[in-house]
Formats: structure tokens, sequence, C-alpha cells
């Protein structure tokens, strides 16, 4: 098969199939050394290992640009393009699964859109009411089409919010939703997203959500899935302990504190696809500001608005002060600043690159480590 060259892989030097670079056995390697040796090891080992994820990047968006060439272009075409820069770059075994699962990700979610669109004959309304459980048939305005991986609705305004959930909402109240995604649960998750007309740039908001839709995979790869029944469990487990003595306050405080770390780590995996989804689609605000605005000043990225309720109804007055310092340390304080330095660090790489490159650099490291890249 001929194998995809990906563009200006000269950029960084080449490593040859033999010297492939894990950087577990290499950091080992290194750590191993005598001390007089161990700095200049470690820094080639720094560079060699921005080196591969920058090349890791290249690759992503090599086989982006594929796919978006050919929606379904052969599994083993983009295969060959991990190939290709597994050879110059030395790419090891890890590397090269995730990058195998994220295609295959890809083709799943692919085929479940297909079949369900495919099965819709073409009509709207239905396949909209199918994966919603909306009454969309009043909707004045609904069309639909084939994304790479999702549905994708341009819908009025009122029919958006039912199918976002809303049972029966008020058409004269103020709330105006711009475009969403979603996933449908069972066997077969369907994506789909919704944006809504009129609006001031429906192509741009069309990238946003189709950037959420792609940020799904690397979500599922290295954010893990679980973080909403981990926090939930979290907070069982606070409300079921007492502050009766000074012992069991500081035990119910060390609870507290995982309970909103838990939630300060969904907030963050939240608002990284939120910054990569608005720098993607050419997003010039603020983007810090906007994910930052409380709920109740018009914010929609308040993530910790629950939270917020959950501390103002707590009837236990032991723990008033436990909660206020928790709250002005981890929700005040601490996750305000990783986000900032995060879109810094975002800005920083896309002006040196551009913002595909960021994107596809970033999307498989956490917003606190973005900062080192």
């Amino acid at each position: 098969m001929e194998k995809n060259e990906p563009q200006n892989t000269n950029i960084f030097p080449k490593q040859t199939k033999s010297e492939n670079f894990v950087a577990e056995n290499e950091l080992h390697k290194v750590l191993s050394l005598p001390k007089e040796e161990r700095k200049d090891a470690l820094t080639e080992f720094k560079k060699q290992l921005a080196d591969q994820e920058k090349a890791w990047a290249m690759c992503r968006n090599a086989i982006e640009g594929e796919i978006v060439k050919n929606p379904d272009t052969p599994r083993e075409k983009l295969i060959s393009i991990i190939d290709t820069f597994s050879e110059s770059y030395g790419f090891g075994k890890t590397e090269r699964d995730i990058a195998e699962r994220l295609i295959d990700s890809y083709y799943r979610y692919r085929e479940n859109m297909k079949e369900v669109y495919v099965h819709s004959g073409g009509d709207a309304h239905a396949l909209a009411e199918e994966l919603t459980g909306s009454d969309c048939k009043q909707s004045s305005f609904l069309e639909m089409k084939p994304g790479l991986m999702s549905v994708d609705f341009l819908a009025d305004n009122l029919t958006a919010r039912r199918m976002r959930g809303e049972k029966e909402p008020d058409p004269n109240d103020r709330i105006i939703l711009a475009g969403f995604k979603e996933i449908t649960k069972g066997e077969k998750p369907v994506m789909y997203t919704v944006v809504v007309v009129p609006a001031d740039n429906i192509e741009r908001t069309q990238i946003h959500e189709n950037e959420h839709v792609t940020n799904q995979l690397f979500q599922e790869e290295f954010d893990g899935m679980n973080s909403s029944l981990e926090i939930a469990s979290l907070w069982e487990e606070y409300c079921n302990k007492t502050s009766e003595n000074e012992e069991k306050k500081e035990e119910k405080t060390v609870c507290l504190r995982k309970y909103l770390l838990a939630e300060e780590k969904l907030a963050l995996e939240k608002s990284k696809d939120e910054i990569i989804a608005h720098k993607k689609s050419g997003d010039e605000r603020n983007v810090t500001y906007i994910l930052l605005e409380p709920k109740k000043e018009g914010g929609l990225y308040d993530y910790f608005s629950e939270s917020e309720e959950r501390m103002k109804n707590d009837s236990d007055e032991n723990m008033i002060e436990p909660w206020k310092k928790l709250w002005q340390d981890i929700v005040i304080s601490e996750y305000p600043r990783v986000v900032e330095e995060g879109e810094q660090a975002f800005n920083r790489i896309a002006a040196s690159h551009s913002a595909e490159f960021a994107v596809a650099l970033l999307s498989n490291v956490s917003l606190r480590k973005w900062p080192k890249r």
C-alpha cells in the first residue's frame, strides 16, 4: 500500500525505527545515570519528548486532514499515516495503540451516526425525536445533515431548547442558545449537534460544536468518563459523615476536600473542552472570562453552581469554616488560575504555530500541564 507522507516531516530530527522513544523507559535510564551525567541527559530527554509530542500533533492533523477529504477513507490508509510518523519519530507501542484506538472510535461513532441517519429516511423531525425523546413536531425550523461522526441539526431556538431537555420552554423568556453537542446512551451511542438559527455565525458555531464531537474521543481515551459518578459517590460519603467531635470533623473535612477536588477535576476537563472548541472555531474572545462568569450573572459555564447550592444548604454548622476555606482555596483561587494559564499556553502555541497545531498538541494533555508544553 502506498503510504501517506505527512507534510513537513523534516522540521524535527528524525529517529530511526530502532530508536523508538518510549518516555517511561528513557526517563528510567536517565535517572539511573551517575549524578554528574544526569543533568545533560535530562535536558536531551526533555528535547526528545517535546519533539515526539509535536510529531504526535502533526500525525493527528494528517489523519484529520485525510478524514475531511474522505470521511469513509479505509482504516488501513489512516494506519499508514501512523506508520509513517512512527518510522520518522520513533513512536512507541503506547502511542501507536492510542492512535489506533482513536481511529477505531472514529469509525464506530461514524457507523452509528450513518445507521440512524439512513434509517430516518431524511426525516429530521423523526430522528430528532428518536435521539432526544422530545416533541419536535411543532418546530418552526429543523434541518439536519450527516457530519463526520455526528448528526448535525439546525433548529430554531425553541426547538433547540426542547431537544436539550426543556419540556415546555417559555417563548417569552430571553434564553437564547447558540448550540450544543450531546451523545445518546446505549450500546450504539450516537453523537449529535444542534446549532440555533438565526445566528451571528452559523459556520463558526458548527465548527465549535463539531470540535466537541472530536473531543469526545480524547475525553474517553485520556480523561475518563466516570468523574460524575465519582463526584456523586464522594458527596454521598460526605453527607453520611458526622462532625460531632474534632476527630470526626477532620474526617469529614478530608472527605469534603476530596469532593471539591473531584468537582474541580471535572470542571477542568469541561473547561479544556470549551477552550479547544472556542479556539478551533476562531473565537477571539477571552475564553477564561466566559468560563468564569457566574451562573447568577448569566454565565453558561459555571461548573460549580451545584456545589455552591450544596454549600449554602449544608445544615452542619460545624462545617461552615471548612467549606469557606476549601472553597476559597480550590474554587476561587486554584481553578481560575489553571484555566487562565491554560488559555495563555494555548495562545502562545497557536501564535508560534497555528490553532490547529495547538489543538492537536494539547488535546491529550490535561489542562494543568498545558503551560509546560
